[in-house]
C-alpha cells in the first residue's frame, strides 16, 4: 500500500480518500447506510495491531456519524 499507483499517489492515500469521499456522500443521501471499518492485515510499526472479533466486525455506524470521519 505504500507503492504509488499511476496516478502518482500511495496506494493507502488513495484508499484512504475513497473510504472518506464513500462515508461522505453515503452519509449525505440519508436512508439508512450502516458502515463498518473492519480491521485486517499485520500491524505497522505506525499501526497498532487492531483484534478481528464479533465486536470489531459488528460495530456498524451510521453513514453520516462523525466517527467515521475520524477514522484513519
Amino acid at each position: 500500500m505504500n507503492q504509488v499507483d499511476s496516478g502518482g499517489t500511495k496506494k493507502i492515500a488513495g484508499a484512504i480518500n475513497a473510504i472518506r469521499q464513500f462515508t461522505k456522500i453515503s452519509g449525505e443521501r440519508g436512508g439508512n447506510t450502516q458502515i463498518s471499518i473492519v480491521p485486517f492485515g499485520k500491524a505497522g510499526s505506525k499501526c497498532p495491531e487492531s483484534p478481528v472479533n464479533e465486536e470489531t466486525l459488528d460495530k456498524f455506524l451510521a453513514a453520516n456519524d462523525f466517527k467515521l470521519q475520524n477514522n484513519p
